[in-house]
C-alpha cells in the first residue's frame, strides 16, 4: 500500500508540472488558479491582493510565460503592485467593478496586451508605471469613473491611439502618457484637478 501511495504522489507531481493547474493564495482572502492548457489565470475572493516588491516575488512567477488571459473576479478590490509585470504573452484582462486600484507596475511590460477597460463606477487609482511599456495597447477605456493616474502610468505604450479621461477625475501624473508615439487624440475634461509635468511628452 505504501508503494502505491508513493507512486500516485509522484504522478500528481508530474501532472502539476506539465499539465493543467497551479494555485494558491495572493491575499488574505484572495486566491489564484492557473489553467496552463488555456493560459488562464483566475483571481478570486474578497478584498485586496498582495503588493509585491518586484515581479519575481509573485506566486505565479515561474508560470509567467504561460499566462495569456487574466480574469479577476468580482469582489477583488485591487490589483497588487507588480502582479502581472513582464507577462509578455498576456493579451486579455478582465477588471471587475469591485477593483478600486491597479497597483504600481501591475501590468508593466505586458507587451501583448491590446486593450484595457477599467471599472465604470467609483474612483479608480492607476499606480505608477502600471501599464508602462505595453507596446500593443491600442485602447484604454475608463467609463463613467473618476480616475487618478500615477506617474508614467501609460508611458511608452507605442500603439495607444486615443484616450478619454472621464469627467470628475483627479490628478494625471507626470509622464502619464509620455512617448505614446501613436497617440492622436486625448480628451481631458475640465474636472481634472492637475495635469502632471510632461504628461504627454513625445
Amino acid at each position: 500500500i505504501l508503494c502505491v501511495c508513493l507512486t500516485l504522489a509522484g504522478t500528481v507531481g508530474a501532472t502539476s508540472t506539465y499539465g493543467v493547474d497551479a494555485s494558491g493564495m495572493c491575499g488574505a482572502r484572495v486566491s489564484w488558479a492557473l489553467n496552463r492548457q488555456t493560459g488562464t489565470l483566475t483571481i478570486s475572493g474578497d478584498g485586496l491582493m498582495t503588493d509585491w516588491a518586484d515581479y519575481g516575488g509573485v506566486p505565479w512567477a515561474s508560470y509567467r510565460s504561460d499566462i495569456v488571459r487574466v480574469v479577476i473576479g468580482d469582489g477583488v478590490a485591487s490589483v497588487g503592485d507588480n502582479a502581472f509585470s513582464w507577462c509578455g504573452r498576456l493579451a486579455e484582462v478582465t477588471v471587475p467593478e469591485s477593483v478600486r486600484s491597479v497597483g504600481d507596475g501591475a501590468f508593466y511590460e505586458c507587451t501583448s496586451l491590446a486593450a484595457v477597460m477599467l471599472p465604470g463606477a467609483g474612483t479608480v487609482t492607476v499606480g505608477e508605471y502600471a501599464f508602462e511599456g505595453c507596446e500593443s495597447l491600442g485602447s484604454v477605456s475608463i467609463p463613467n469613473a473618476a480616475a487618478v493616474l500615477g506617474d508614467y502610468a501609460f508611458a511608452w505604450c507605442d500603439s495607444l491611439r486615443s484616450v478619454t479621461i472621464p469627467y470628475g477625475s483627479g490628478a494625471v501624473g507626470a509622464y502619464a502618457f509620455a512617448y505614446c508615439v501613436s497617440l492622436a487624440e486625448a480628451a481631458v475634461p475640465a474636472g481634472v484637478s492637475s495635469l502632471g509635468d510632461r504628461a504627454f511628452a513625445g
